[in-house]
C-alpha cells in the first residue's frame, strides 16, 4: 500500500531503477549495522513518489511531512516496503523481507540537528558501475 496524488494506491511494483531504468535486480551487501538503505537515487526517488516525504539535500535523507494525512495514516498501519533477496546466484528462488513502514519513522536528533525531525532512511548512493 502506497500514497499517490491524495490517496491510498493498493499495491506499487518495480520501483527498483538506475540509470533511468527499471531494474529486475542489483547486487547488495544487506548489513544491520549500518543505518541506512543505501539504494540507487533513482529508487530512492521512486519510493519517495509514493509516500509523503521529501529529500532534503542539507541531511541528504528523505523527511517525512508530519503534517500531511497520509503520514499519520501510513506510519499507523500495516503498509510496508517489501524487499525480494535471491537466495542463491544459480536459482531464481527469492526470500521476500516485509520493512513496516513503522520502521522507516526514524528521528534525528541533536548533536545532528537542534530540533527533532521524523526520516525515511532511504540514503541514495551510486551503483559501483554508476557515475555522476
Amino acid at each position: 500500500m502506497a500514497w499517490k496524488n491524495g490517496s491510498i494506491v493498493s499495491r506499487v511494483n518495480d520501483l527498483l531503477r538506475s540509470n533511468s531504468q527499471t531494474k529486475n535486480a542489483i547486487t547488495v551487501l544487506p548489513n544491520p549495522g549500518l543505518p541506512y538503505l543505501y539504494l540507487p537515487e533513482e529508487t530512492c526517488a521512486a519510493i519517495a513518489s509514493y509516500l509523503p516525504i521529501t529529500f532534503n539535500s542539507t541531511y541528504g535523507l528523505y523527511l517525512w511531512d508530519e503534517s500531511s494525512p497520509a503520514f499519520s495514516r501510513l506510519i499507523h498501519s500495516p503498509h510496508h516496503l517489501s524487499f525480494a533477496f535471491r537466495t542463491s546466484s544459480t536459482t531464481s528462488t527469492t526470500a521476500d523481507i516485509a520493512v513496516p513502514l513503522t520502521l522507516l519513522n526514524l528521528t534525528l536528533t541533536n548533536p545532528i540537528t537542534s530540533s527533532p525531525f521524523q526520516y525515511f532512511p532511504c540514503r541514495p548512493t551510486l551503483l559501483p558501475h554508476q557515475t555522476r
